[in-house]
């Protein structure tokens, strides 16, 4: 139980940790230099994200069996992603190639924690159900 804790923890720390990438709290700073590279700047968003997600993802899959939590995590983990892409799309809209790249592969993974959201919900249904044929 004690192992399971310190899991969803690290979890929601790693959900922490996308939303802060996602503030961009020195955004404007580095729009201001000289040498800024838009799509350096998307990819190096994207990587950041793509790497908490991932981690976030095996911190919660690692040591937690029930399905109920685990697609309610895949949720917010969706969520979260979603939120930090939605700034980056106002603020740099997709024109360049390289952008609509950087925009398509964080879409991929917020679908793809979608997914496996309802992957779980249903598998908690089933069990749900099972559950209530053998009582």
């Amino acid at each position: 139980m004690q192992n399971e804790k310190c899991h969803a923890l690290l979890f929601r720390i790693y959900l922490l940790q996308i939303r802060k990438v996602g503030k961009k709290d020195d955004l404007i700073d580095r729009m201001m230099e000289e040498d800024f590279d838009e799509n350096r700047y998307l990819q190096e968003f994207q990587n950041q994200i793509y790497e908490l997600a991932g981690k976030a993802e095996r911190e919660i899959q690692s040591d937690t069996e029930d399905v109920g939590i685990l697609g309610k995590s895949m949720i917010d983990l969706a969520l979260e992603v979603n939120d930090a892409l939605e700034d980056d799309f106002i603020l740099f809209p997709p024109e360049g190639e390289s952008n609509v790249e950087a925009f398509h592969c964080l879409l991929d993974i917020a679908v793809h924690f979608m997914d496996q959201a309802e992957t779980y919900l249903d598998q908690a249904v089933m069990n749900e159900k099972e559950k209530s044929r053998t009582v």
